[in-house]
């Protein structure tokens, strides 16, 4: 204590005093920031390190996980389903969480199968469609709109005009289609017959030079009723819709009848004297029937579209096997090839769970490599771009032909389709009044306008 007694103490001045104070305080606020720093920044890096590990799951996860796409059609041809099941194998192994499920119905049965699906919840993710059910489908919206996806590049707007609905792609396809006469060459030559008929006189007598050779002129499948309209399209198209455009709307809507009008008259005509050239029994033999008739060399024609050609070398690749455009009249100048925009195809369903996958398989088989294949089993044309068509393919040359000396009719956008329920009636009709012994033109004209008139009235109720 003594020690202390003797210590002097000097007092420091008060600002002197404060300023330590504030120094201290100042290097405390400053370590307690740098700590806060310290921390916050550990924490954020493994919140980050957190968040990648989420999202790499994440993404690891929506890539493996595996998805089944329904894709709906209708049968088709033996080509055609080769090449769907190729295109879907090859999507598959390069898609290995990504299952395709073809599911194919009877054309008959197929639009019926469809809405019934959709109204139950089952709905496919992709489906086929065309006309009615087209526009149908997309005043529903059960389409999804194509037009801005990526693949459309490969288009032309102008080829897929059957496909588009307001200016609005709902479906595509890759090849156009003709409807027109597929022949055997062979048998026309057996038969002497040196030239392809280009009026309605000439194609009478093939037919009957044919006929006195034994061998059926036209294989007709009346079993299936699409094959009536079928063979109805193939003269009608021309003889009826390229005079006017508007032939089918009108009939439909009830603005005109089937009896006033002279271009369905001789349609129905010609067509009812076609029905002396055909098969036996044409109503209990179904398309496949139909296309066995020309594979054995028995039949000479079909007429229907151009797909008739891979029906039949399906069944036999070595027929000899040609394409002409159906006459109807006896002015050969009048005689072109239908070239259709493509008339049906595929749509992803707007709803659809999968619509990523779906499109992307649809991205897929709209490629050039897919089209070349698909033209190369089917013997059509194709319409995507970069897309090649076998050069040494016969039909397809003779298509080439008209098409080169401008002997066409662009169908574009019109629809050549009766709506379901009137298509049905008109097969119908249509073919009770070949089973007819008169088989009166008139008398099925007057049917015909009853039936419409029938179910334009049930619509408008």
């Amino acid at each position: 204590m003594k020690e202390m007694d003797n210590l002097l103490i000097v007092p420091l001045p008060l600002q002197d005093l404060q300023y330590t104070y504030q120094k201290e305080q100042e290097e405390l606020k400053m370590k307690r920031v740098l700590a806060t720093v310290i921390v916050g920044t550990l924490l954020a890096g493994l919140c980050t390190g957190c968040a990648g590990a989420q999202n790499e799951a994440k993404a690891g996860n929506k890539e493996d996980k595996n998805v089944t796409i329904t894709w709906m059609k209708n049968t088709g041809q033996d080509t055609d389903t080769q090449w769907e099941d190729e295109m879907a194998k090859k999507f598959m192994e390069e898609n290995p969480n990504i299952k395709v499920d073809i599911q194919r119905l009877a054309f008959d049965n197929y639009v019926t199968s469809v809405q019934t699906k959709i109204a139950s919840g089952d709905a496919p993710d992709l489906m086929y469609v065309e006309g009615d059910l087209l526009k149908s489908f997309a005043k529903n919206g059960y389409l999804t709109d194509l037009s801005n996806e990526e693949f459309m590049k490969n288009f032309d707007k102008k080829d897929l005009a059957s496909l588009t609905v307001d200016d609005k792609i709902m479906a595509v396809s890759n090849s156009f289609g003709t409807m027109c006469v597929t022949y055997d060459k062979d048998l026309f030559k057996q038969a002497g017959i040196q030239e392809v008929p280009k009026t309605i006189d000439e194609f009478d007598a093939a037919c009957q030079k044919l006929q006195s050779a034994g061998i059926v002129p036209i294989a007709n499948g009346f079993k299936e009723s699409w094959c009536i309209s079928g063979n109805l399209q193939t003269d009608y198209i021309t003889s009826v819709l390229a005079q006017d455009e508007n032939a089918i709307i009108d009939v439909i809507s009830r603005q005109k009848k089937f009896v006033d009008s002279d271009l369905w008259r001789d349609e129905f005509q010609r067509f009812t004297d076609r029905f002396q050239y055909t098969n036996d029994d044409p109503f209990g033999t179904d398309w496949n029937g139909a296309g066995d008739l020309m594979a054995t060399g028995k039949a000479a024609m079909i007429l229907c579209g151009n797909w008739a050609v891979t029906h039949v070398q399906g069944k036999n690749p070595d027929v000899n096997l040609g394409i002409f455009a159906m006459p109807y009249s006896n002015e050969a100048d009048d005689t072109v090839m239908v070239i259709q925009s493509a008339a049906s195809g595929s749509g992803v369903y707007s709803d659809s769970p999968n619509k990523e996958e779906a499109l992307k398989f649809l991205a897929y088989i709209s490629s050039p490599e897919a089209a070349t294949r698909g033209s190369e089993l089917s013997h059509t044309p194709t319409i995507v771009k970069g897309a090649k068509a076998p050069e040494d393919d016969p039909a397809l040359q003779d298509i080439n032909a008209y098409v080169e000396s401008g002997k066409t009719f662009s169908q574009g956008s019109i629809d050549h389709n009766f709506p379901n329920e009137y298509r049905t009636a008109l097969e119908t009709l249509v073919s009770k009044h070949l089973l007819s012994e008169e088989k009166d033109v008139e008398a099925l004209l007057k049917n015909l306008d009853e039936e419409f008139d029938r179910i334009a009235g049930a619509e408008g109720k």
